[in-house]
């Protein structure tokens, strides 16, 4: 697991080794795992209030959690959880010749990530670039 910092935004790579033991579709699994991460982060970073967390799941991958802290000014913690399913996370490429599957978006040119996820991983508008970009090959 990854955690990335950016002001009130925590974004977290979790791979896929980590998931196997957890059933997504499964209440009380999800809710211990997550218990877990915001656990982590209460430890490390001392968030509070009001949260909103977004979860891309990619079966291949993992999961890349987004969480937003909106408010702080509360002794509890509260987390609403959006989880997005079946995502395809993109790289952004320069050479489209060592790749298949190439999409052109927004003058850019992305490729379907097949590595380790972290930081360089395209998850937000993935379906934008599914939706509107051009597939070259």
């Amino acid at each position: 697991m990854i955690i990335n910092k950016d002001g009130d935004n925590y974004i977290i790579f979790i791979y896929k080794k980590y998931l196997d033991d957890v059933d997504i579709f499964d209440y009380y699994e999800i809710n211990i795992f997550f218990k877990s991460i915001i656990s982590k982060l209460i430890s490390k970073y001392n968030i509070s209030g009001l949260c909103k967390a977004d979860v891309y799941v990619n079966d291949d991958l993992g999961m890349i959690i987004e969480i937003n802290n909106i408010s702080i000014n509360s002794d509890s913690l509260d987390v609403k959880v959006n989880i997005h399913m079946g995502y395809i996370f993109f790289s952004e490429i320069n050479y489209i010749n060592d790749y298949n599957d190439v999409y052109y978006y927004k003058d850019k040119y992305y490729t379907i990530y097949k590595d380790n996820i972290d930081s360089n991983v395209i998850y937000k508008n993935s379906l934008d670039i599914i939706n509107d970009g051009i597939k070259i090959k």
